[in-house]
């Protein structure tokens, strides 16, 4: 099921500024496991949007719970490609694909 990350609460900088203790939060046993069970849909669906974040030209939209391309939009930059997380992304001819309509002018 879909979880929100757990919430980390950093300590207060009045605290933080007489001592030299850790101040970035970390997270407890119970925490831990919690975190890492949610679910990122690594599977190519709206999970890190790293691609939709990432396209200059916003051709990554949601759809529902997925990301898809729109083909009208997209360059063929490959960006997306190169920095899924999950090597989800492959760049294939279409008949639709900017690359093709390149090859044949």
């Amino acid at each position: 099921p879909l979880a929100p990350r757990v919430d980390l609460e950093p300590v207060p900088a009045a605290r933080r500024k007489v001592n030299f203790d850790l101040y970035e939060p970390t997270l407890t046993a119970e925490e831990a496991v919690k975190e890492a069970s949610r679910c990122l849909h690594c599977g190519c669906g709206v999970g890190c949007q790293i691609c939709e974040n990432l396209c200059m030209r916003e051709a990554w939209h949601e759809k529902g719970n997925r990301v898809e391309v729109d083909q009208d939009e997209c360059v063929a930059c490959g960006m997306c490609v190169f920095r899924c997380p999950n090597e989800n992304i492959e760049m294939v001819k279409g008949e639709l694909s900017p690359a093709l309509v390149r090859d044949q002018h």
